[in-house]
């Protein structure tokens, strides 16, 4: 080595030696320097290698035809048709044995057996008689064979018998004449020997239907052809009315025309309530009424019902009744019909200007769809919560009942052959009767005779039953301690219809369940009393 080299090695600078804690500290930070980049190097990479197989996986997987099979699933099936070897597209160049040994990870076929000794060599044929092939499609689930189903295009005569013995296998079977949700029924309401109607968890929503409208209250926008309006709420509901816009000219703009009903429809939806909470046993009191209005829409004396999807139902609108049974007309009724005894001595009429004959009308089509419910061919139904908010009056003049989202499909004891008596869940109002508010589990379909004779009452006098008193609570502690409404006798005799009605009141109204007059009885005397009012009864004088 040259004299100047050794010259230029001596010219360097030698190393600054530090005091040994200060040299530590920064060792130890040139070391977490180090190890930092080098965690993320180590991290970048195994991203790298992450994507890198997930590519695969899905270019592996994904990336061949729609007909082939995935690799995961191709143990699922050995069966093939020897009569239609070439059914699929990209096997027709195969013979049946073939396509049960091969899987379809890549193009070329892979041998899972060597020829001749596949354990479905020795299958034979199958006839293809039973069900001939109509083109069906196969739906092939990944998750195994068991959820594979076919959807067939046409019937023949074999899938129309199975269709009807599996029918008749789910009536017979007491698996589905109990409730839908074995814990749910252990937990609350299973009695001994009482069984459940199994009709009554049968669903068929339509939802395309709800989802095409909007809750929209602006009539600028053309969201959807209706014009959305908020009616009321119940205690766990709320309804909407929707009005086509575009029915008459300028409808779109104003808002007095008269709308018919045949342009126009309610739709009901859950509404939050602190005491009713969202669970499974409120949801399906909701989907009962649904089955319910849909068994029971053809009938005259219910409304039409166009359809349902979860919690919300849609159908025909109405006009208000109740405030025409109980009309707000005078200055001293602090609330709809509540009065004094002072103040009726003042005022002897009715209080709502109803004829005795639209009276006996409206008193006999409520008794006749309640008749409807109680005498149900697939069980009793008992409606549960009997006020007249339930019914609407339609443009020509009858009324109909719209509401049934608490009422209840009577369980039937086979050991003792009758049905059995319901808990009631939530008994508020005062329009019940008292074993409707004990909680005990022993109300029936009578507690519906007490409602209906309250809202005769109504129609009588345009009165609630305990007009006195307008404090509901009160009420209830009165119907707990066996009083029941008092009536004006005068109401007797103001005439033929008045009191006939009058008799029907005292004799559904009364503290004991078995001493109420049933409802078929009441429509046979009401109808009754349409004869003797068609054969002249009706037009002699009365007598006060």
């Amino acid at each position: 080595m040259s004299t100047p080299m050794l010259a230029s090695v001596r010219r360097r600078k030698a190393p600054t030696l530090l005091p040994h804690n200060e040299h530590s500290k920064e060792n130890s930070f040139v070391d977490h320097k180090q190890h930092q980049r080098s965690f993320q190097f180590t991290r970048v990479r195994v991203l790298i290698v992450a994507a890198s197989a997930s590519l695969w996986t899905l270019f592996t997987v994904y990336g061949h035809h729609v007909h082939q099979r995935c690799w995961w699933t191709y143990l699922r099936r050995l069966s093939w048709r020897l009569d239609h070897p070439s059914s699929s597209s990209w096997m027709s160049s195969h013979s049946a044995n073939q396509t049960a040994r091969m899987i379809l990870l890549y193009d070329d076929p892979i041998e899972l057996y060597p020829p001749g000794r596949s354990p479905v060599d020795k299958l034979e044929p199958i006839p293809h008689l039973l069900n001939p092939d109509y083109n069906d499609l196969e739906f092939e689930s990944y998750f195994g064979r068991y959820d594979d189903f076919e959807r067939h295009i046409a019937k023949d005569d074999a899938d129309l018998y199975h269709d009807q013995r599996r029918q008749f296998l789910y009536d017979i079977d007491n698996k589905h004449l109990r409730s839908y949700y074995d814990g749910y029924e252990d937990q609350e309401f299973t009695k001994d020997d009482c069984r459940s109607a199994g009709w009554q968890f049968v669903m068929k929503p339509n939802c395309n239907v709800f989802h095409e409208l909007a809750l929209e209250y602006s009539a600028d926008q053309d969201v959807q052809p209706f014009l959305v309006e908020y009616l009321a709420h119940g205690y766990y509901r709320e309804s909407y009315r929707f009005r086509n816009k575009y029915w008459k000219s300028g409808a779109k703009v104003r808002r007095n025309i008269v709308y018919p009903e045949s342009e126009q429809m309610v739709m009901k939806h859950l509404r939050y309530h602190e005491d009713f909470p969202i669970n499974i046993k409120n949801q399906r009191a909701v989907l009962r009424e649904a089955v319910l209005m849909e068994a029971l829409s053809t009938r005259p004396t219910f409304a039409n019902f166009y359809g349902y999807c979860s919690t919300s139902t849609m159908l025909q609108a109405g006009n208000d009744f109740v405030h025409q049974v109980i009309p707000r007309r005078l200055k001293w009724q602090e609330d709809d019909g509540r009065a004094t005894p002072q103040q009726l001595r003042r005022h002897p009429d009715p209080l709502n200007s109803f004829t005795p004959e639209q009276k006996l009308s409206f008193a006999l089509s409520m008794a006749e769809g309640l008749a409807e419910l109680h005498g149900y061919a697939k069980g009793v139904i008992s409606h549960d919560d009997i006020a007249l908010d339930q019914w609407v009056m339609l443009d020509n003049g009858n009324v109909v009942l719209s509401d049934v989202n608490n009422a209840m499909v009577l369980d039937w004891n086979e050991t003792a052959g009758t049905y059995c008596p319901y808990d009631i869940d939530y008994p508020y109002g005062d329009l019940r009767p008292a074993e409707a508010y004990w909680g005990n589990g022993t109300a029936t379909e009578t507690v519906d005779l007490w409602g209906y004779g309250t809202l005769v009452f109504s129609l009588l006098t345009g009165l609630y039953p305990f007009y006195e008193n307008v404090d509901q609570k009160a009420n209830r502690k009165l119907i707990l301690n066996g009083q029941v409404p008092k009536m004006d006798p005068k109401y007797q005799n103001r005439s033929l219809i008045e009191g006939r009605l009058y008799d029907v009141v005292q004799k559904c109204i009364r503290p004991l369940p078995e001493d109420r007059m049933d409802i078929f009885s009441v429509v046979n005397y009401l109808r009754e009393t349409e004869q003797m009012v068609a054969t002249g009864g009706e037009q002699s004088p009365l007598i006060e």
